[in-house]
């Protein structure tokens, strides 16, 4: 007799003690003699992404105790696995599984695996959820895909290349098995008026170097590669020795092994698409990740993700239905939108696609996909927060567990039939524009060189020299400094928003070393191994907050010790207003990283310093010297938006308008004078970037007379009050005759 019952739908919450200490149990050996067991099966391995992200929503769903079922009965959820890696093999593994009599199936989600058996996927006879993004996957009836198919994956990825202006665009396919992924990426850069130059298929017959040699030789500017992770990662490391600094995108982006066979100097500045990353800020995301790092003390995938936001849709379908399977599946279809780990969840929609959430991503400078842009289908949504809101404390409903439990679906979502927005890359970036270009450890030639960025190679600018003349980037887990000349780069964004950096001292040699007489031998104590925790970086999102606004700054750490750092907290306060913001870092392993956000809304603009605080209650023990490095400080600025913005050349005995239809001043060649009731003044010792709104008062700006052109020498900035009290500034850009160039930035109001 075929036993099968309901369950809780596995909110999404930070464990508490209890809750751990429950998890710690197996969910059977806890069961009473009048419970049921109810089993969900897994093809695949026990530590596969997918195994894992179905046992959390299990542990969670197990940790408040057993459930009741519609009958009245009690019930805990258990997983059983089975493994498949050969097509052939799948059905043996279903069939395994289904004599566990399970109440769903998670898996396979190789794209080859459950490419080559959708049929029998689908006929099983019970819901089966797959993370396999292929296109010759096709989802309905009992089958259900968990993350968001290539269609718009590939699209976002395509987008993100297809940007790349002018650059011939070569597709790699690892071998046949990933013709599709090849056939929506066409479908992608064709819908964005982009044609690729060709399709190097790896045969049996070329070598990665004979396949990496015909890219090279044929000029391409950017790659896109799709094969087994260690495949893409070797043509990406054999392109790089070959001397190719172009863009190189791929969906693997996030898999581990990937990212295991690229050599360090080259993991960095890679697009690529994920369908979710541990990285996003959003309440549930950011739960997630810590109750899958407390269980299985590893950072969860965009497949740990997909995985748990199906079960605990399972789970509570469950529930609410019982455990036949036409019940759970009506259950299933006729659940409304919520808000799930990876966005949006709509399992109303009758073609099976779970969801259709997906991030254009960036890896770091250690190979850490950082999310640029965040997508729900076609629609660009906030890159920290993306779902629908739901009711409760949870980020999840929880069902009624009675046997008359009912959720009214809410309004279904029909997905639009647009081509998905080219993804934009959040901040200031530098592409190389020269064959090479030196990478230094300070702002000009007299520096060191420590390294050289290729052709083509896309930089995030994290500070600028005073002048806005050289650029610091993070190049190999260090600050270093690049030429901002147009001759080298083309810059992307605004550079007046970057953090002015002081230069650090040139290089001098060290005093010559008197050797002094020690003893042949000495005993040495051991050390004592202590955690040492620092910060990476830190960086904004958005790249210029505005005041009144939410924004987020993104704390890089790592423990770089060698000892475990337990749970300790982050904190700061910003200005302006003294706001106090602090978030929990669960724990850190020796030479991990984690990215921690601070969420902060200031009331005012300005340009400021403040210390983040890495250990605000001294939790971790980092020994005599590593509290010394737990303050590092951290700038940034936050202004009001431009409602207009641009240059004008003024030739003499002409007026101007900067902006709101009444002239604001007249040049004559001699003087630039305000008219209508504007103000201008002269703002000496100040650069364009340190200007700000709050900076523009009228104890700073209240000149109406006449300004002499013999003050305005090119790259004099002046505060404006305009003739509708609009306050900007503005910038002698320089003189072409006669006239004068003026550069204008006028705020929002």
């Amino acid at each position: 007799m075929r036993i099968r019952t309901g369950g809780f739908f596995g909110a999404v919450c930070l464990l508490t003690a209890l809750a751990i200490a429950a998890m710690l149990i197996p969910s059977w050996a806890t069961a009473a003699q009048d419970e049921v067991v109810l089993n969900i099966g897994v093809i695949g391995d026990s530590s596969s992404d997918t195994a894992r992200g179905v046992f959390l929503a299990v542990e969670q769903a197990n940790a408040t105790g057993p459930v009741t079922l519609p009958d009245g009965r009690l019930a805990r959820f258990s997983v059983v696995v089975s493994d498949a890696r050969e097509p052939g093999q799948v059905s043996n593994a279903l069939g395994a599984l289904l004599q566990n009599d399970v109440v769903a199936v998670f898996g396979p989600d190789d794209n080859y695996l459950a490419a080559q058996n959708s049929a029998i996927l689908a006929g099983a006879g019970v819901p089966v959820f797959t993370g396999a993004t292929s296109s010759a996957v096709m989802p309905g009836g009992m089958l259900f895909r968990t993350q968001a198919p290539d269609r718009v994956q590939l699209g976002i990825l395509a987008g993100m290349i297809g940007a790349v202006e002018g650059a011939r665009i070569v597709l790699y396919q690892g071998d046949a098995r990933f013709s599709s992924q090849i056939q929506d990426l066409n479908r992608g850069l064709s819908e964005r008026g982009v044609t690729p130059s060709g399709v190097i298929v790896q045969g049996a017959g070329n070598t990665v170097q004979q396949v990496a040699q015909d890219i090279v030789n044929g000029g391409a500017g950017a790659v896109i590669a799709v094969g087994e992770p260690v495949q893409v990662a070797d043509l990406l490391r054999t392109l790089r020795g070959l001397g190719f600094g172009g863009a190189f995108g791929t969906p693997v982006i996030a898999d581990r092994a990937f990212m295991d066979s690229v050599p360090f100097q080259f993991r960095a500045n890679l697009p690529g698409v994920v369908g979710w990353t541990y990285v996003y800020n959003d309440p549930t995301s950011v739960a997630f990740s810590r109750s899958y790092t407390v269980l299985f003390g590893e950072t969860p995938g965009p497949l740990s993700a997909a995985a748990y936001d199906g079960a605990s849709l399972l789970i509570a379908a469950v529930t609410a239905a019982g455990t036949e399977p036409d019940a759970v599946r009506a259950r299933i279809t006729s659940t409304g939108s919520f808000s799930g780990v990876q966005g949006v969840i709509d399992p109303s929609r009758a073609s099976g696609e779970l969801s259709l959430n997906a991030a254009a991503v960036v890896t770091g400078p250690y190979g850490a996909a950082v999310p640029v842009a965040r997508f729900d289908d076609t629609r660009q949504v906030p890159l920290d927060v993306a779902g629908l809101p739901t009711p409760g404390p949870s980020n999840t409903p929880r069902p009624t567990q009675t046997a008359t439990a009912t959720r009214t679906p809410t309004a279904t979502r029909t997905p639009t039939q647009t081509v998905p927005p080219t993804a934009t890359l959040e901040g200031v970036w530098a592409t190389v524009t020269a064959r090479a270009l030196n990478v230094r450890s300070g702002p000009g030639v007299n520096y060191q060189v420590v390294g050289q960025l290729q052709r083509g190679e896309q930089v995030r600018l994290l500070g600028a020299n005073p002048e806005l003349t050289w650029f610091t980037i993070l190049f190999r887990s260090t600050t270093a400094w690049i030429s901002g000349g147009s001759q080298f780069v083309t810059i992307t964004g605004d550079i007046r928003t970057l953090p002015i950096v002081q230069p650090p001292p040139t290089a001098t040699l060290p005093p010559t070393l008197t050797p002094s007489l020690t003893p042949t031998w000495t005993l040495t104590p051991t050390a004592v191994p202590f955690a040492d925790i620092v910060m990476v970086s830190a960086s904004l999102n958005p790249a210029l907050p505005q005041p009144g606004q939410p924004f987020t700054v993104l704390v890089n750490l790592q423990n770089a010790g060698l000892a475990p750092a337990g749970e300790f907290a982050v904190a700061a306060t910003f200005e302006p207003g003294g706001v106090y913001t602090s978030a929990i870092v669960p724990g850190l392993g020796p030479g991990v990283q984690t990215v921690v956000p601070l969420n902060v809304t200031v009331a005012g603009t300005g340009n400021f310093t403040v210390a983040i605080v890495l250990d605000l209650n001294q939790q971790v023990d980092e020994g005599p010297a590593g509290e010394a490095n737990n303050q590092p400080p951290f700038s940034y600025r936050v202004d009001r938006a431009y409602i207009a913005q641009g240059s004008f050349q003024v030739a003499p005995t002409t007026n101007v308008d900067f902006y709101g239809g009444t002239a604001d001043a007249t040049y004559d060649g001699l003087n630039l004078t305000p008219i209508n009731g504007t103000l201008i003044n002269i703002l000496a010792g100040v650069q364009l970037n340190q200007v700000h709104y709050d900076y523009l008062t009228p104890a700073v700006v209240n000149n109406a007379a006449p300004i002499s052109q013999a003050s305005l020498a090119p790259g004099t900035i002046l505060g404006i009050q305009t003739a509708e009290g609009q306050r900007g500034v503005l910038r002698v850009a320089g003189y072409n005759g006669s006239s004068i160039i003026l550069e204008y930035y006028i705020y929002t109001p």
